[in-house]
């Protein structure tokens, strides 16, 4: 099953170079796949249940502009255990692809915080295609800290940037990868291709490095809880 929605691209959802955000793709992804997930019958309000993404494998060809229409489109695409892949698809008004994105997620029940297997019967709603995928590789790569970084942040996460999970929503780690991130870095974290990986929920209140290395093809950043040395996200932009 594939389920898609037009969006006009707004002034918020764009940089100073008038083009789509990383983050207001990833909201776009996400607002998609929740219109997926009420079909199959699965409610946010209602639901016992709640997906959470573990990783995005972005690849973008080319970024939407202010005032234009995209397509975004969504298939669940493989159930592996406990996780559950998604894709998603932007297209121009004219059908051109502009990007794709191989995602990752699990199923947490509300009450009791911790991951559900998924069901054949549960999952059946979906109509999972295998076939159908943008990526030759769906393995979501380990990324290994370096031995020293280029520049380090320091932020504290407070409450503008937690989500009703309580914790701080996936969109913002690229927000304020962004925001503090080097001038010598800022190209990269807004115009690459990304892979992100989320390690451990950060949240409200806790103090954390965000930490940059320049690579051959970019850079990685790993955002890492000042306290406990827990690394919360990793990721790799790339062209």
């Amino acid at each position: 099953m594939i389920v898609s929605e037009k969006f006009r691209v707004g002034f918020k959802q764009t940089n100073e170079n008038f083009e789509m955000t990383n983050s207001a793709m990833l909201n776009y992804f996400v607002d998609v796949a929740g219109i997926h997930s009420a079909m199959c019958g699965e409610l946010i309000e209602t639901s016992p249940t709640r997906w959470l993404v573990l990783g995005y494998k972005m690849r973008i060809f080319k970024r939407p502009k202010l005032r234009t229409y995209i397509i975004v489109s969504t298939w669940s695409s493989e159930i592996r255990g406990i996780t559950a892949l998604r894709e998603f698809e932007i297209r121009d008004e004219d059908g051109e692809l502009m990007a794709i994105c191989l995602s990752n997620w699990v199923s947490v029940n509300i009450e009791t915080r911790k991951m559900e297997r998924l069901t054949e019967e549960r999952m059946g709603a979906y109509e999972s295609e295998p076939e159908r995928t943008n990526f030759d590789n769906k393995e979501f790569e380990k990324m290994f800290i370096p031995e020293s970084f280029d520049e380090k942040v320091e932020f504290v996460a407070d409450w503008k940037l937690m989500d009703i999970n309580r914790h701080m929503n996936n969109s913002n780690y690229l927000e304020v990868v962004e925001e503090f991130a080097p001038l010598d870095f800022k190209e990269i974290v807004q115009q690459y291709n990304f892979d992100i990986n989320y390690k451990k929920e950060i949240l409200c209140g806790q103090d954390i490095l965000c930490c940059y290395k320049k690579t051959e093809d970019g850079c990685v950043v790993f955002l890492i809880n000042k306290e406990t040395n827990d690394i919360n996200s990793t990721i790799k932009y790339f062209k």
